[in-house]
């Protein structure tokens, strides 16, 4: 039809006459003087025409920047379809193109600027006003033409000219609103961010953001991060996260209302507050002057003045806080909050670092101040399914055909993308959550968590949103400069002027940005700004309740009332005549803002070289006060408890609206009529001068507008009505993709299709305005739209559709079809929220009494007008101060004292004692008298029991709010006290009725179990009320029997339900109690029924005796009544006898005495030693046939009291004495006659505790001893090897240590009874394998286990053999060995409770693999270990392991939380007890399940050791090497003690503990027994400024492959290396000391950093490079000349080797000098960085010995093949355990093996090692026999069993070949030869013989 357009302010238009009536002159717009519009037209006859000129006019003035208005979608796009129906194609013609994929329209050699993209990203105008005629209304200032799109072509033909200037004005609006807005702000961007102008205006302003930081980090030679990718897959708790975020600013509406200045409010202040303020007066006004003004406090001379007025003040309001004055309205916000927040913490997504980058990095020393950290709020949902459940999902689709939408209908699910995956996936979890847990998300989780923010990251980020922070403050300044140029210009009127200050104002306007970007993101840095920002805004919100009332919480600052008389501004003088206003609300929230927000850490680099930092304290979060403010409304909800947020209006003094926020008024679409009842209503808030009558003027608009609509429009015309009445709204989508959806606009959309077609509603995007009609009658509203523009249309077809859709026949009238009811409830619902609800809670009666209030309102109007409401519970009382309190609570009695108090006694005993008579009397009750009688004597007693108990607690007040602790356990122990006396009380009546002897069903302390000659009957040792009994106890035997035959009457017993051992299953169980003797006389009988078919097993058959008994009875247990009436002698049954925890019953709580009989002997002589504590006495008898005395009793005396570590009073009147005999019969004979004699004199119990080599053969000797129950202690075999000469006073000081030993090991014995709840005489020698085997036995059978009790280590499965997998138990032990030469600083850390840790995160383990522990078995690793079993036995002993876990876990908190020294014992002896055949419940399935979770709790800890920064050397079970990457020990140790603090964090190592045993200054590792280091020395460990001198090392050779160097030649090896690794250390020392001098240090910053260290690397190893080149190249061609010089003359075979050589056949019999070279060459060429100069020297070696460098025997071997023997636990004295390396373990290397435990040195049992052995042997012999074959090809392992080859076709061989079995095999031939294990030696030969 026409185009105008606008080129540098001339105007052009082309007209179509084919469309337009007739021509057009040139003509002008111009709106308004500043915006001229000359335009020139010319008249062409069509549209080609028309287009052709357009594109000859743009080829002519080529014009640089292309400017639209909505081009990309309309213009352009339009223009190319016209074009090209034309033929014409319009890039060629001017070289533009639309991007449909885009939305863009771009040429390449000029900008096309769409305004469009401008006003809706930076214009900030409300959705509703972004057409280009509301533009240019609120940018421009003048109203454009316009003209209804329906009119256009009529008004073509019929109104050229009006269609003209309509589209003129339509250029010059764009042409004006680009030059004013658009240009300079893109312009001035796009010098900043480096971006095409096309690109700066279309891109989002997070991107613009991020360019520029692209810009900054560029410039700061920063590499960019790539865009920040979620991951997918978190989990929290073990379970999926659907979605995470944190918790933003902090919103609140807290009062609603209107709030004038003029109109006086109520206030209730805190007199507290104000004092407070008082107090602070002085630090808020200096911090005033000297922070905010800069000024010197002395240069102000008013101080005082203002000081005293603000003071009047606040003490007025103090003394005054109920009060009714007309109020301040302030809007208290803070500066640029969230740049400020990141600039004081220095924060920026670089700088959020964890544990793991502060433990790896530099700085990290202890008291560094370079860490911050900051909390913020996490909030998560997570999926209500288990990570287990996901893993199994996963797994279940990952074998599946995924439906896709495609050609190929589906595909595997792995073929899809990663996004596709986690969208199928969470697909599939969700339907399965909402099956199995009927929902599919869990509620949103938040937790409050911290966030390190490094001080000393590069600040690029922070710098560029300072320098943007200060730009800002810069522009706002001269934004209101220029703004009042603008204004004197205008009066002026000089143009060119108006023009430059126009473009200022907005170039500085458009240089306001905001701080986001993708590419540096952090959920946690965003977190830390919002919730920082939140504690901010809710700080001062505390303050402002208590000195006024706060009114809304906003992001950023708070809007209140503060009473009017409240101090506000005030101007200080200062001598130098300059002036400091001050807001004095301003200031005192300023003052806590800087108290709590300020960074002391802030850290800027000074000497980017030497890395040096200076730290300051930074705040510059800063509030500003905007007010005091004519008034503000604040709209209510209809809802009750809910008020509104972000709704208000705020006028300014002289009546303008100053702010106005979240009303429909603002809102596109919304009904006009409650636009235009708000705009009207909210002046009449500032009417009246009461809030009465300024509601009543409010009312009065309410009104006005409720009439229109009950008289339903009848003043106003049909059209005025539908522009009140009509809504709008945009539709997003098509109508297509609306589907079902029901609502107003859908239905608007499908009705206009109905009468306009179905093209016009295709697109989206489509505005649709209605009205709603009432019929038809009960539809919802959604059915009842009707479109306006019906009503627009021709009156029959208006007529038609109406009545279909309204479904009336009469007329339809737009009067008549409107549902009046529908608009009076829309403006009700806006007057209730304005009006009437906020008028209510104002307590003003409702102003339009035809809205009616909610009823929720009534009630609560009702609450606030009762004079006598009920009041609340918590206003009648007031808080109490805390330590008041907590003084209170301490003087309270406890409730039980209140029934012993005297007033309510009488009644309370008498009725307590009548009960215990009844309890008493089971016969009948005693006579009244007598049981009052009785009851005053407990009266009495109770009185006497309670008097000393109220002394006690008067001695114990623990102030329970400074050691709670201790309070409790006060407390604890008095409870303790009432309960027993409680319990006295009961019990003491029994007692004295029935005579003592009954004392002795109470509750029995057992001492000792100990067997008789008949089989199932002992004698019980049993201590009650202070005598000791002998009695006899019959134990029956107890098996189960496991038949799938029907229950026969043969087996007396009854069926039971028990688990199995093994996962064996249950058919008929049959438990069968029988005699011991019965059972041994039917042995042969149950042997048979073991060999039936029906009977699957026999279990518990091997349990002793005397440990059932123990695990029944334990150490306390109480009679059974129906044994009361029988004599003792005739003793009791097993189950007569009931177990009693010892928190019940004490036990040996009464001290019982004891004696100490020591004897050790060797080769006829002997020493007896008897210790009695009670009579004081000391008898040595010593045996010696030489009758050479050497003991005194004075020597003794001497030694007994060097051994007593503390004096004890009771030691003083020892007496000691000594008896000499010449045979050991007339020894035994006297210590007889001494122990009847004690007998005799102490008739009370007496424990006899013996430590002897032979106990069996000492009771023989001294029958006596059967008269008490004996106690052993384990003897140390060392104390029975005396030497020829002086033995008797060696044996004589061990005797005196052990006897003064004796006292404290029987009282931690009688505590571990206790503890284990186990007779003290029943111990066995190993008491933790034997304690642990009772805690799980007692375990398992709570939770109906059967246990596979058995005393050769091999568990009892029912009598079914299992030995063959028994030995399976040969686990491997994993080690980890990467050999080098580590040059810095590494150290060796041992581990602790890896077992006990490992057992306890089993099922954490478990879920991270997302299985069940069953699975545990699948990654053994094949090879020599594998049984045929398949190892599946490790799921069947799964239950055990639960049992196992729960007990683990009793005895943790046992050790933790009592700090119970047992508990802690079976925890650190855990794994032993699992491993030593020796346990009872040994099960090798057991332990190689445990082993498994530890492999892979290992493997965890060892990757987070190298997440930590940490480079691992060596690593097994027991201990770790790690290299620090430090130079100097100080950095080393910091990061070893930062690296075992942030472990310590992890929850899955949360129980193992790591131990720094040594620190290397560097290391030369081969393996675990070949090493050699420069060990700094321990002692100086705890020295801070460690010099490292020489004197402060030590160099540690152990290098076991020396060992099979000659004799000769040792020393030259152990020398060469060590000058290997002290010559580079040395040199580096100097190096560094050097630097150090060179600079002055600082204690905050490393003395070397990171690349320093690389630096002085570099520079060593060129150092030791010219070393090997000279020194150690001249010095080993001397040594190997030497050597071939020294052998010269000797034979071959003995050239090498030590003695043994014959013994061993590893060694090498080769020549002397080539052995040399090859040890010594292999061991230097560890270092990596010299590796290639010591292979030059090697090949010059070899020259020597004329060996050729690659020839075979110049190759080195490790010439030891070992063998390791895992978890030995052979020692019994010091229950150690470790895996022996039996070639190569120094310990073991001579004939007589001893434990290396420097306090225990116990000589290993060597039958049970050479058992071991043979275990072994024959085991790995069965696996080598049962192996599986493999294909040589494709190594898949042989499945049928005839095939000649492979699938592949590749041949089969043996997974072990014979010489590797037979090589192994060899190794245990020499370890059976060198150790004489002759029964080993034979089987092994054996079997190398038949091969």
């Amino acid at each position: 039809m026409m185009i105008s357009y606008m080129i540098d302010g001339q105007g052009y238009l082309i007209i179509n006459r084919e469309c337009v009536g007739e021509d057009i002159e040139d003509l002008e717009y111009t709106p308004k003087p500043e915006f001229e519009g000359h335009f020139r037209v010319k008249n062409v006859a069509d549209e080609v025409g028309l287009l052709k000129a357009w594109f000859s006019h743009m080829q002519e003035v080529k014009p640089g920047i292309y400017v639209t208005y909505n081009g990309d979608f309309f213009d352009w796009p339009f223009l190319e379809k016209r074009a090209a129906h034309h033929g014409i194609k319009m890039n060629e013609e001017i070289g533009f193109q639309c991007d449909s994929n885009q939305g863009e329209c771009r040429a390449k050699f000029s900008c096309h600027l769409d305004c469009f993209a401008w006003v809706k990203r930076d214009s900030y105008l409300p959705q509703g006003s972004q057409g280009l005629k509301a533009v240019t209304k609120a940018k421009l200032g003048y109203d454009p033409l316009e003209v209804n799109p329906e009119d256009m072509v009529r008004f073509a033909m019929e109104q050229p000219q009006t269609m003209a200037s309509y589209s003129v004005s339509d250029a010059v609006a764009t042409y004006y609103l680009y030059m004013t807005y658009v240009h300079p702000f893109i312009f001035s961007l796009a010098t900043i961010i480096p971006m095409s102008p096309d690109e700066v205006l279309r891109k989002g302003s997070g991107t613009l953001c991020e360019m520029l930081l692209m810009v900054q980090a560029f410039q700061a030679n920063i590499i960019c991060p790539n865009k920040h990718q979620a991951d997918l897959e978190k989990f929290y708790n073990n379970r999926l996260v659907e979605s995470e975020t944190y918790i933003g600013g902090h919103v609140e509406c807290l009062e609603t209302g209107v709030f004038r200045s003029d109109l006086p409010t109520k206030f209730q202040l805190e007199p507290s507050a104000f004092e407070q303020l008082i107090e602070n007066l002085d630090r808020d006004l200096q911090y005033a002057i000297a922070v905010e003004g800069k000024l010197d406090i002395d240069s102000v001379t008013n101080y005082d003045e203002v000081k005293d007025a603000i003071k009047q003040k606040l003490v007025s309001l103090r003394d005054h806080p109920t009060r009714e004055e007309c109020p301040l309205i302030y809007h208290l916000d803070v500066a640029a909050m969230y740049p400020n927040i990141i600039l004081t913490n220095r924060l920026q997504p670089p700088s959020i670092v964890t544990d793991v980058d502060c433990t790896a990095c530099d700085f990290n020393r202890p008291g560094k101040n370079c860490l911050r950290t900051l909390e913020w709020v996490w909030r998560g949902e997570t999926y209500t399914a288990k990570k287990s459940d996901y893993h199994h999902i996963k797994r279940q689709i990952e074998s599946e055909m995924i439906q896709t939408g495609g050609v190929t209908s589906s595909k595997p699910f792995l073929d899809l993308s990663k996004p596709e995956h986690l969208l199928k996936l969470k697909d599939r979890l969700k339907k399965y959550c909402q099956k199995a847990y009927k929902r599919v998300v869990d509620k949103p989780i938040t937790e409050v968590r911290e966030a390190g923010i490094c001080m000393r990251e590069n600040s690029f980020y922070v710098d560029t949103v300072r320098s943007f922070r200060d730009r800002r403050y810069e522009y706002k300044g001269l934004n209101k400069t220029w703004k009042g140029k603008l204004s004197e210009a205008k009066a002026s009127g000089n143009s060119i002027k108006i023009q430059e200050a126009q473009d200022m104002v907005v170039l500085y306007d458009s240089l306001q940005l905001a701080h986001k970007g993708a590419r540096w993101y952090s959920m946690e840095m965003a977190g830390v700004v919002t919730y920082t920002g939140a504690k901010i805004i809710q700080n001062a919100r505390l303050l402002v309740d208590k000195i006024g009332r706060p009114l809304e919480l906003d992001t950023d600052g708070i809007w209140c009332v503060l009473p009017g008389s409240f101090p506000e501004n005030f101007t200080f003088k200062t001598k130098a005549e300059k002036k400091l206003t001050i807001s004095y609300p301003c200031v005192m929230l300023n003052v806590d803002v800087a108290r709590t927000n300020t960074n002391d850490q802030y850290q800027t680099l000074k000497d980017p070289v030497s890395k040096l930092y200076t730290t300051n304290s930074e705040c510059s979060i800063e509030f500003e006060v905007d007010g005091p403010y004519k008034a503000m409304i604040l709209p209510a909800s209809k809802e009750e408890g809910i008020l509104i947020k972000k709704r208000y209006a705020v006028f300014n003094e002289d009546g303008t609206l100053a702010e106005l926020k979240g009303f429909e008024i603002k809102r596109r679409g919304e009904l006009k009529l409650i636009k235009v009842f708000q705009a009207e209503v909210f002046d009449k808030f500032l009417h009246g001068s009461t809030l009465e009558e300024c509601y009543a003027a409010v009312a009065s608009v309410a009104n006005r507008w409720l009439d229109l609509l009950d008289n339903q429009g009848i003043d106003i015309s049909d059209s005025e009505l539908l522009g009140f009445i009509s809504e709008s709204s945009t539709m997003s989508k098509s109508l297509v993709d609306y589907g079902e959806q029901k609502s107003c606009a859908v239905t608007t959309a499908k009705r206009l299709a109905e009468f306009l077609g179905d093209s016009m509603v295709k697109d989206k995007g489509l505005h649709c305005q209605y009205i709603v009609a009432r019929e038809p009658q009960g539809t919802p509203v959604s059915e009842r739209a009707v479109p306006v523009a019906i009503f627009e249309t021709d009156a029959e077809v208006a007529k038609f559709y109406l009545r279909k859709w309204c479904k009336v026949s009469t007329e339809a009238n737009i009067r008549f079809i409107l549902d009046w009811s529908y608009y009076k409830q829309r403006l009700s619902s806006a007057i209730q929220k304005i009006i009437t609800i906020p008028a209510a809670m104002q307590k003003i009666s409702n102003p339009v009494p035809r809205v009616l209030h909610p009823d929720w309102l009534h009630k609560k109007v009702r609450e606030k007008d009762d004079r006598f409401r009920q009041r609340k519970l918590r206003d009648m009382f007031s808080p109490l101060n805390k330590d008041m309190g907590m003084h209170n609570l301490n003087g309270t009695g406890d409730i039980e004292d209140l029934l012993t108090s005297d007033k309510g006694l009488r009644k309370t005993t008498a009725s307590h004692g009548f009960n215990i008579g009844k309890e008493n009397h089971p016969n009948g009750s005693p006579s009244a008298k007598a049981s009052l009688g009785h009851c005053k004597n407990q009266q009495k007693s109770v009185i006497r029991s309670n008097e000393p108990l109220r002394d006690d607690s008067a001695d114990e007040i623990v102030d329970r709010s400074t050691d709670y602790q201790g309070w409790l356990e006060a407390r604890k122990r008095k409870w303790k006290y009432v309960r027993e006396q409680k319990k006295r009380r009961r019990l003491g009546a029994a007692a004295s009725s029935e005579g003592p002897s009954n004392n002795l069903f109470s509750a029995r302390n057992i001492i000792q179990l100990a067997p008789s000659t008949l089989p199932g009957r002992f004698f019980a040792w049993v201590v009650a009320e202070g005598i000791m009994f002998k009695i006899p106890i019959n134990v029956p035997r107890v098996f189960y029997l496991n038949s799938k035959a029907p229950i026969t009457d043969e087996f007396p017993g009854r069926r039971v339900k028990k688990i199995l051992p093994h996962g064996k299953p249950s058919f008929n169980l049959i438990e069968v109690v029988t005699s011991e003797e019965q059972f041994r006389a039917e042995g042969r009988k149950l042997a048979a029924h073991l060999a039936e078919p029906d009977v699957e097993g026999i279990y518990e058959t091997k349990i002793p005796l005397e440990l059932n008994a123990i695990l029944q009875i334990g150490c306390v247990c109480k009679v059974d009544k129906s044994a009361k009436k029988r004599n003792i002698q005739d003793g009791w049954d097993l189950a007569e006898l009931q177990m009693k925890t010892t928190a019940e019953f004490s036990y040996l709580e009464q001290t019982v005495s004891f004696f100490y009989l020591y004897h050790s002997v060797s080769e006829g002589r002997a020493v007896y030693v008897m210790y009695f504590p009670t009579s004081l006495r000391v008898h040595a008898v010593v045996i010696n046939p030489f009758r050479n005395k050497e003991l005194s009793p004075v020597f003794l005396e001497k030694q007994f009291r060097d051994a007593c570590q503390t004096p004890d009073p009771l030691h003083e009147n020892l007496t000691f004495q000594v008896d000499y005999h010449t045979s050991m019969d007339a020894g035994s004979k006297y210590v007889q006659r001494m122990l009847l004699e004690y007998r005799q004199q102490h008739p009370g119990p007496v424990i006899g505790i013996i430590e002897c080599p032979k106990l069996q053969a000492i009771r023989e000797s001294v029958r006596a001893l059967d008269d008490f129950p004996c106690v052993t202690i384990p003897c140390n075999a060392r104390d029975n090897n005396y030497q020829a000469l002086g033995w008797q006073a060696t044996a004589g000081r061990t005797s005196m240590q052990r006897c003064a030993a004796s006292t404290q090991w029987f009282n931690e014995r009688i505590s571990l009874a206790r503890y284990a709840h186990v007779p003290l005489g029943n111990f066995e020698l190993d008491w933790l394998l034997f304690t642990a085997d009772v805690f799980f036995s007692r375990a398992l059978h709570d939770q109906q286990q059967v246990l596979w009790i058995s005393d050769d280590g091999i568990p009892d499965l029912g009598g079914t053999y299992e030995g063959d997998i028994c030995f399976a138990d040969e686990v491997i032990q994993p080690a980890l060995t990467y050999p080098g030469a580590y040059r810095r600083i590494s150290v060796e850390l041992k581990i602790h409770h890896l077992a006990v840790n490992s057992l306890l995160k089993s099922s954490q383990v478990d879920e991270m693999e997302g299985g069940s522990i069953g699975n545990f078995e699948n990654d053994i690793p094949p090879g020599p270990n594998a049984t045929e079993t398949d190892y599946n036995d490790a799921s069947l002993c799964l239950p055990a392991f639960q049992v196992l876990k729960q007990l683990i876990q009793r005895c943790i908190s046992d050790a933790v939380s009592s700090g119970n020294v047992f508990a802690d014992a079976i925890l650190q002896h855990l794994y032993r007890w699992l491993c030593s055949p020796r346990s009872r419940l040994h099960d090798p399935a057991l332990h190689r399940l445990l082993h498994n979770v530890m492999k892979k709790v290992f493997a965890l800890f060892l990757a987070e050791f190298r997440k930590l920064g940490a480079n691992v050397i060596f690593a097994n079970f027991s201990k770790i090497i790690i290299d620090t990457g430090k130079v100097d020990l100080p950095s080393a140790r910091a990061y070893c003690d930062s690296l075992l603090k942030t472990l310590q964090t992890r929850d899955l190592f949360e129980w193992i503990e790591l131990e720094p045993l040594h620190y290397w200054h560097s290391l030369l590792f081969m393996d675990q027994y070949n090493y050699g280091g420069i060990q700094a020395k321990t002692q100086n460990v705890t020295s801070a400024d460690s010099s490292d001198g020489d004197d402060d090392i030590d160099i540690v050779s152990s290098w076991n492959i020396a060992e099979y160097l000659p004799k000769a030649t040792q020393d030259h090896f152990v020398l060469i290396v060590s000058e290997f690794l002290y010559v580079p250390w040395k040199y580096m020392k100097e190096q560094v000391a050097c630097r150090a001098a060179m600079r002055d240090d600082t204690s905050c910053t490393p003395s070397i950093t990171i690349m320093a260290a690389e630096n002085l690397e570099g520079q060593v190893v060129d150092y030791l490079r010219g070393q090997i080149g000279t020194y150690f190249a001249e010095k080993l061609l001397t040594i190997v000349s030497d050597i071939l010089l020294h052998f010269k003359g000797k034979g071959k075979s003995e050239s090498v080797g030590p003695s043994n050589s014959e013994l061993d056949p590893h060694l090498h019999k080769g020549n002397a000098a080539l052995e040399f070279i090859k040890h010594i060459c292999a061991v230097l060429a560890l270092d990596q960085n010299v590796q290639h100069d010591i292979l030059r020297m090697r090949k010059n070696l070899l020259k020597l010995v004329r060996v050729k460098e690659f020839a075979p025997e110049a190759q080195f071997q490790d010439p030891c093949a070992s063998f390791i023997l895992p978890n030995s636990d052979v020692g019994s004295y010091c229950n150690d355990c470790r895996d022996l390396d039996l070639c190569r373990d120094s310990t073991l290397q001579g004939h007589e093996w001893r434990c290396a435990v420097p306090q225990c040195g116990q000589p290993y049992h060597r039958e049970e090692m050479e058992n071991a052995l043979l275990q072994i042997v024959r085991q790995r012999e069965r696996l080598y026999h049962l192996q599986d074959l493999v294909c040589v090809r494709c190594r898949q392992v042989k499945a049928a069993h005839v095939s000649e080859q492979c699938n592949c076709g590749g041949s089969f061989r043996c997974k072990e070949e014979a010489p590797q079995f037979l090589g192994k095999m060899r190794v245990f031939l020499n370890v059976a030869v060198s150790q004489k294990f002759e029964l080993l030696q034979d089987c092994v030969r054996w079997i190398l013989e038949v091969r």
